[in-house]
């Protein structure tokens, strides 16, 4: 049981214990007990109530073990699937907005290292194990949107891409067209536009054939963003009043609320500002509604763009001071490009 530890990259709290050891809860109890207490084996924080090996004591663990040991690698299999399981939590609790977004947040910052090593197993080891194949599938979908926050694009292109391969080697027709789909929204945020394009555009033929509707619409929508990048919003226009359309059929109300904003910048881009406030003020109730503050503070700082554009200072200001704050609160990495465009308004105003 000791030498099953060595799965752990880091502290871990007692229920990852019972789920690798396979465990009751109260031997898995014991069994940790005797190891700190009896043994030294283990490392426990009384603040925290997370146990650790020691990088040294878990090197050795590792050693005895062998990276072909059975037991080891049964161990780092229900290692995946737990942490798995802690990232869905925390995209959940995320989702349901509110002071949840916090704690959805915290948690896989706690988690974060466990989480990424559980990945990483199962991509390695996705070639020939279906289990492990499926979990490399569903891990960035289950954290969607807390990884979208705290992950940089390229380690997503790398999720995603891993996701991709493990859903066509299992048949998963929709999943394999999901996880396109959504490497070429981060292929387009390393610069890589045109060729995040022709990832929709493999996606788009395989959700059409199975009646994946959502995420067909999904493509659709960041189809049109991508075409907005490149300067063509009335082509963007089309694709992303498809996904709107798509939306509402579904009931996607997050998806409506994304691809109203995602049309409030295109009448931007095409120097209609009142369009664009129109937009976004939709969008900023159905966000509001649903508890999504992240969304919330986007469609306000987009409307206090065009509000400057069109002279109201007092208004835009207040705007923009409200969505830093939401952004700060939720540690969005892109508060500072907020905090930088108040600054340059009030310099402006001043």
């Amino acid at each position: 049981r000791w030498r099953m530890l060595a799965v752990f990259p880091a502290s871990f709290l007692r229920p990852a214990v019972q789920e690798v050891w396979d465990l009751e809860e109260s031997v898995a109890r014991d069994g940790l007990s005797q190891l700190v207490a009896d043994y030294s084996l283990l490392l426990f924080d009384d603040d925290s109530q997370r146990h650790r090996l020691h990088d040294l004591m878990r090197d050795l663990a590792l050693q005895l073990s062998g990276s072909e040991d059975p037991v080891l690698m049964a161990a780092q299999r229900r290692h995946a699937a737990h942490y798995r399981k802690i990232l869905a939590e925390a995209d959940r609790l995320y989702l349901a907005g509110g002071d949840s977004i916090l704690q959805g947040l915290a948690l896989f910052d706690r988690e974060r290292r466990q989480i990424e090593s559980g990945r990483a197993w199962a991509a390695a080891q996705a070639g020939q194990d279906d289990n492990a194949a499926r979990l490399t599938s569903e891990y960035p979908d289950v954290g969607a949107y807390v990884l979208d926050v705290r992950l940089p694009a390229r380690d997503m292109m790398r999720w995603r891409k891993d996701a991709a391969m493990a859903a066509h080697r299992l048949g998963e027709r929709g999943p394999e067209g999901a996880h396109l789909s959504m490497l070429g929204t981060y292929m387009a945020r390393v610069g890589e536009t045109r060729k995040g394009i022709e990832y929709y555009e493999r996606a788009l033929p395989i959700l059409r054939e199975i009646g994946e509707r959502g995420a067909e619409g999904l493509a659709l929508g960041n189809l049109g963003n991508r075409y907005g990048e490149l300067g063509e919003p009335r082509k963007a226009i089309e694709y992303l009043e498809q996904a709107l359309d798509i939306a509402r059929e579904i009931g996607d109300r997050r998806g409506e609320g994304n691809q109203l904003g995602n049309l409030g910048n295109r009448y931007g881009e095409l120097g209609e500002p009142g369009r664009a406030i129109e937009y976004y003020d939709q969008a900023l109730a159905i966000h509001r509604e649903i508890g999504d503050r992240r969304g919330a503070g986007y469609h306000l700082f987009n409307m206090a763009s065009e509000l400057i554009n069109l002279g109201q200072r007092a208004h835009a200001l207040d705007l923009a001071r409200e969505s830093l704050r939401i952004r700060e609160q939720i540690e969005d990495p892109l508060a500072e490009q907020v905090r930088a465009a108040l600054a340059r308004w009030e310099k402006e105003g001043g």
